[in-house]
């Protein structure tokens, strides 16, 4: 495949530790291969804290990938929030906890979410559920 300014996206980016919003994104860039098919894009992990609402998690990320790739679109299919245990901690490894639901965009597919994020913290426990909000 071409490489596309996708490619230096990262899947992932969390806020360091905390409880905060996350959403699941669906990133297509017209750089891309195939734009404007959707398969040709990519699911992004993002939350951070500091953000009141998910739509500012939306915001936020768009801004930030907009600085290495001005082409990008970002549609948010979902959201929850994530409770982030960097090490060392308690429970011995770091961990990170997905949950919860978006009022706005509806609950995130956590088990993708999970996936993305075990990817990309090889060492971390990933846990998800689907109750809380």
């Amino acid at each position: 495949a071409m490489p596309s300014a996708l490619d230096a996206i990262p899947a992932v980016d969390l806020t360091p530790s905390g409880t905060f919003k996350y959403i699941i994104i669906r990133a297509t860039s017209k750089t891309a291969p195939g734009y404007p098919d959707a398969s040709c894009g990519k699911t992004l992990v993002r939350g951070y804290t500091g953000c009141e609402y998910h739509a500012d998690v939306l915001a936020l990320s768009l801004e930030l990938a907009r600085t290495v790739d001005p082409d990008i679109e970002m549609v948010c299919t979902g959201g929850g929030r994530i409770t982030h245990t960097p090490s060392p901690c308690e429970e011995g490894r770091p961990n990170v906890f997905i949950y919860g639901y978006s009022q706005a965009f509806g609950r995130a597919d956590h088990r993708i979410a999970s996936e993305l994020v075990r990817q990309h913290f090889d060492d971390y426990k990933v846990e998800w559920s689907n109750e809380g909000y």
